[in-house]
């Protein structure tokens, strides 16, 4: 699928995959489709696959983002969604940073798990497995310079915060926890004594008064996630 090493032919069948998903109006033939999605699922775990995916300004990748924001079934979304997660794990090893900026996937990922915020499930479209996959890749772009001013940015710590207020999955809590730690870390506000991490805890962002009782919700540390595709 891939044709490594085939020069101009070199995967050039992700281009027509990619293709074929954000270019089918047609309902039907969209369903018929839908395991093309997984297959770029698969392909997004090699480096050839990725290359594909950023080059050309990031044609492919932005096909895609536009791709994720329209009605689509579950499956789709995830597929996609771990598209995305394995694109971010894979810049620092491809040094694709640059052409992961340019194609816009961080803005993308971060307008979809703003969208979440202060809704439900079934409303937002966000599955557990969407929102922990596009946070796992904003957990490994927040470890790399370049990548981590874009998402200071789009505030994406406080978004986080907030998503995290109302978050209700551990696995996904888990995630958000470590970005947050990823943050303060790179920022310099972590410290050992005590006095210095009253001061880091506060910037893990806003605390949220849960109810009558007053009991306060914030984003605690975690350990770094180890990055996987």
């Amino acid at each position: 699928l891939l044709q490594k090493g085939k020069g101009p032919l070199e995967g050039f069948f992700v281009t027509w995959i990619v293709q074929a998903l954000a270019n089918c109006e047609d309902e039907a033939r969209r369903a018929d489709l839908e395991y093309f999605a997984a297959v770029l699922t698969n392909v997004s775990q090699d480096p050839v696959g990725r290359k594909v995916l950023f080059e050309s300004e990031g044609a492919n990748m932005k096909a895609l983002n536009k791709e994720l924001r329209v009605a689509q079934s579950a499956f789709r979304r995830e597929s996609l969604c771990k598209v995305v997660r394995n694109a971010f794990m894979g810049c620092a090893k491809d040094d694709a940073v640059a052409e992961c900026l340019e194609s816009e996937a961080i803005e993308t990922s971060v307008s979809l798990l703003s969208g979440t915020m202060g809704k439900g499930e079934e409303e937002h479209g966000l599955s557990v497995v969407c929102r922990r996959a596009l946070l796992e890749g904003i957990l490994c772009l927040a470890g790399l310079e370049e990548a981590r001013k874009v998402l200071w940015s789009e505030k994406v710590p406080e978004i986080l915060q907030k998503i995290y207020e109302t978050e209700t999955d551990e696995e996904v809590n888990e995630v958000l926890e470590r970005c947050a730690n990823v943050f303060i870390e790179e920022s310099g506000n972590l410290a050992d004594d005590d006095e210095e991490e009253e001061a880091a805890e506060a910037e893990r962002g806003r605390l949220l008064e849960d109810g009558d009782e007053g009991v306060r919700r914030r984003l605690p540390r975690a350990p770094p996630l180890q990055a996987r595709e």
